[in-house]
């Protein structure tokens, strides 16, 4: 600051110093619900969520998002389960200050029946005394699913 009075003589320069705090959170918006086939013969579907959703700052700077699965950090595409899956979504600026953490779904649809394979022809003697055979077939066959169950 520079100041002079009538008679041109100046005062002793002064300073000061104005610090500009920023105290605005990011504002993350969050995709809508996702929904995804899952990948053939699999019980999973590969997506990358971390390229879904935005976050905007007052800073100038994009924040990062993190993105994660009941805490744990996603990085690149994730192999989301047949079923409901739910993403959150955090970031923070520069200055430290968190957005108010988002989240979104992931569902994962089953539409693969599953394959059964029938036992070749079983041949069985009668029983002794009796017009019918005794054959056990409830282990004979075999069933197959993407889905991980029998």
């Amino acid at each position: 600051m520079d100041a002079s009075d009538g008679a041109g003589k100046a005062a002793v320069r002064q300073s000061f110093t104005v610090t500009v705090t920023d105290g605005e959170v990011p504002v993350i918006t969050a995709p809508c619900g996702q929904g995804a086939p899952r990948d053939a013969g699999s019980n999973t579907a590969r997506l990358y969520a971390t390229s879904l959703g935005s976050v905007t700052d007052n800073s100038g700077t994009t924040p990062a998002i993190t993105y994660a699965i009941g805490g744990t950090p996603l990085a690149g595409a994730y192999a989301f389960p047949i079923g409901v899956t739910t993403v959150t979504m955090d970031a923070s600026d520069g200055a430290g200050n968190a957005a108010v953490q988002q989240s979104f779904t992931v569902t994962v649809t089953d539409g693969e029946v599953p394959v059964i394979t029938a036992p070749g022809a079983q041949s069985a003697s009668t029983d002794a005394g009796a017009n019918t055979a005794t054959l056990d077939v409830t282990s004979l066959g075999s069933v197959t699913d993407n889905s991980g169950t029998t």
